[in-house]
């Protein structure tokens, strides 16, 4: 076999490892997520291919929080709905919606649901936010007495870089707790629960200090909490959801 001919196997044999790997991620992403949670797993047409968004792209569209949300892997997860109150509508129009998270997005089509049995030691690529949802159904489900939780989202810059970050915060009668899927135990912040997301993430993170920039907490609705994380509730919350992932 020629030279050109062997690198041009190599590389298309790569690229095809690199697709599906990206589509068991997403498959594992959409069992985190659960039945109870809609979600459409979808293949999107890139024409304007890059390392975050190949020309051909597996994602996963989500419902939380009354609005939709976009997962792939390369990227973590956004906001995919413009507005709130509008859920209904943006799952039957996903193209432009799709379009605004990046314009080479031309088409995309949903693959269709097979059998996936999910790994339990399974690191979910920039899966945070995710991790976070799962985190806070799980303690709602154990009937946990959370007085109070929100996905806490932050960015901080490390050595010059913008890093973001998710983990699921909450209050207790025992105090305030962090779960985050990076570490294998809660992490208990303090005793009262904090309304300005920046010092929240500052009691979890203080070692960031003054390189924490940016911090906004995402309600975690029908758990059977009060959300004093956020001051409304329905589609004003909603939209604060939509406004804090489109601002970090």
């Amino acid at each position: 076999m020629r030279p050109t001919l062997s690198l041009i196997l190599i590389v298309f044999l790569l690229l095809a490892v690199r697709l599906q790997a990206a589509l068991e991620d997403i498959r594992h992403a959409q069992s985190i997520l659960g039945p109870e949670t809609w979600s459409r797993l979808i293949k999107v047409e890139n024409r304007n291919p890059s390392l975050t968004y190949p020309r051909n792209t597996y994602a996963l569209v989500f419902e939380f929080n009354g609005i939709l949300w976009f997962y792939a892997p390369g990227n973590g997860t956004q906001s995919l709905s413009l507005y709130a109150g509008r859920a209904g509508r943006d799952k039957a129009d996903l193209l432009p919606l799709l379009r605004e998270i990046d314009p080479g997005f031309v088409r995309f089509k949903e693959v269709k649901d097979q059998l996936y049995v999910p790994e339990s030691t399974r690191v979910l690529p920039n899966g945070c936010f995710l991790e976070s949802m799962a985190a806070a159904r799980v303690r709602a489900a154990r009937g946990d007495p959370i007085e109070a939780g929100a996905i806490l989202l932050y960015y901080a810059d490390v050595g010059g870089r913008l890093h973001g970050h998710a983990v699921f915060a909450y209050k207790t009668p025992g105090g305030v707790f962090v779960d985050d899927s990076a570490r294998t135990r809660s992490a208990r912040i303090g005793s009262e629960w904090q309304r300005d997301p920046l010092a929240l993430a500052r009691s979890y993170e203080p070692d960031l200090g003054n390189s924490l920039l940016n911090a906004r907490l995402v309600p975690v609705q029908r758990m059977g909490t009060t959300n004093v994380a956020a001051s409304a509730s329905g589609p004003e919350a909603s939209q604060r959801a939509i406004d804090a992932a489109r601002s970090m």
